[in-house]
């Protein structure tokens, strides 16, 4: 599951008519199409930005959001610095979270009117999104500096330079604590193609200095762009290059759009709503767990999967109704702490962990008992350790316990590549000198 921060729709000409200023003429772009393309990714949040092209006439836009009501969808408007506060609230009621200023083109809020209009949407808890050259920054940052006294401001496509001297400059502004940037477009940076490596680099020093004010998006239907038409697959593997820990790729495609855009807070799930065979787990969005006293909520980087696991699918575990969430064993990031947790325990630890029978592992956050998380001190990686609490403790005491390996001994492995063999880094037939 996941948002996609930056989208454009476009109407037949007749009902929607271009602004006289328009800089290009785009076809026929309605929200189903957009569906179509980018469900099958699992994108089923998005946020239209309104176009250039329509200048401040943002009825497309609104009745895009008018037509879809719910949480799946969020605007952000182009519109006159004197706009009245009832339209400005009839918008937030729709799903607008705020306004684009686009210096390049004629129409919308000018810079010197940015401070006041800022001030204006503060209440609503809306933001700025400036389409700029992050070269030119030096000469915006006192205005920019002034709107941040209210919004945060976000910066599209990654400040659109590969100016060295402009991308130090889009970073220093991101190490203020209040500018979001949008990981997207990135086939406007370089001539590549994808994987648009060239641009890999710079997308990882923007998340890194601002992991929880980075978000991701397409920039679906690419208007207006003359090169080799994107790919929106090719677009999310681009992330996950820039963005290869799991946790961190969550918190840009789901927990930071919701704070920006004001989606409501969700985590994502398998459930098991009726016991049975395989096809009964289903993926869906459920509410973030909380931790009661003496546990901790644990944000999962990996999941182990073990023979209890499907013994709570079938129902074959006494005093377990659905629904359910499975899965034993997890590693992750601690992301809360409940009540009497101990002293030993941070949140942002890395640790492994049993989970709560029946809200389990198989989820973005699980809730774990304080007793039986094991801090990782950076030993392990995260990726071995989902297989510390049960597969690999089990596979060592059956091998160096219950077997006595001796000398000499051969051992055969079953799926080498998986569980208790890669997991804890040293497997227990290493540890003896056995074959």
């Amino acid at each position: 599951m996941a948002t996609d921060c930056h989208l454009h729709v476009f109407g037949e000409p007749d009902a929607y008519p271009l602004d006289p200023a328009h800089t290009y003429v785009p076809g026929p772009a309605p929200l189903d199409e957009y569906r179509r393309a980018l469900a099958p990714l699992g994108v089923d949040r998005a946020v239209l930005i309104q176009p250039s092209v329509y200048g401040t006439d943002n009825r497309l836009l609104l009745d895009t959001l008018r037509a879809d009501p719910g949480d799946r969808l969020r605007g952000v408007v182009v519109t006159d610095p004197d706009v009245p506060d009832a339209t400005l609230a009839a918008w937030h009621a729709l799903g607008v979270r705020g306004i684009r200023v686009n210096p390049r083109f004629p129409g919308g809020v000018g810079i010197a009117d940015l401070p006041a209009v800022a001030a204006r949407i503060a209440g609503l808890g809306w933001h700025v999104q400036m389409v700029i050259d992050a070269a030119g920054l030096p000469d915006l940052r006192k205005v920019i500096d002034r709107v941040q006294e209210h919004v945060p401001v976000v910066v599209d496509h990654m400040g659109m330079t590969a100016d060295p001297a402009g991308q130090e400059e889009l970073l220093d502004l991101l190490a203020g604590g209040r500018a979001w940037v949008k990981l997207s477009a990135p086939y406007l940076l370089t001539a590549d193609p994808a994987p648009y490596a060239g641009t890999v680099s710079l997308a990882r020093r923007l998340l890194a200095a601002a992991p929880d004010r980075a978000v991701w998006g397409t920039n679906w239907p690419h208007p207006a762009h003359d090169g080799p038409e994107p790919h929106d697959r090719a677009l999310l593997r681009w992330l996950h290059a820039v963005a290869p820990d799991p946790a961190t790729r969550r918190a840009v495609l789901d927990a930071n759009p919701a704070r920006l855009y004001g989606f409501p807070e969700r985590a994502h799930a398998v459930v098991v709503d009726a016991f049975g065979p395989p096809d009964v787990l289903a993926v869906r969005a459920v509410p973030r767990p909380v931790p009661g006293p003496g546990q901790v909520l644990v944000e999962v980087a990996y999941a182990g999967v073990n023979y209890f696991d499907v013994l709570q699918r079938r129902g074959a575990v006494p005093g377990l109704t659905p629904p359910l969430v499975p899965g034993l064993e997890v590693s992750g990031r601690i992301a809360a702490l409940g009540p009497a947790a101990p002293d030993r325990l941070a949140v942002g630890d890395e640790v492994a962990a049993l989970t709560v029978t029946g809200t389990g592992g198989y989820a973005a956050f699980a809730v774990c008992d304080a007793r039986l998380v094991l801090p990782l001190d950076g030993l392990v990686p995260l990726d071995r350790a989902a297989t510390l609490p049960v597969a690999a403790v089990t596979a060592y005491h059956a091998l160096a316990d219950l077997t006595r390996i001796r000398a000499g001994e051969s051992v055969l492995v079953h799926g080498p590549r998986a569980g208790w063999a890669r997991s804890p880094g040293r497997s227990p037939a290493r540890s003896a000198p056995a074959r």
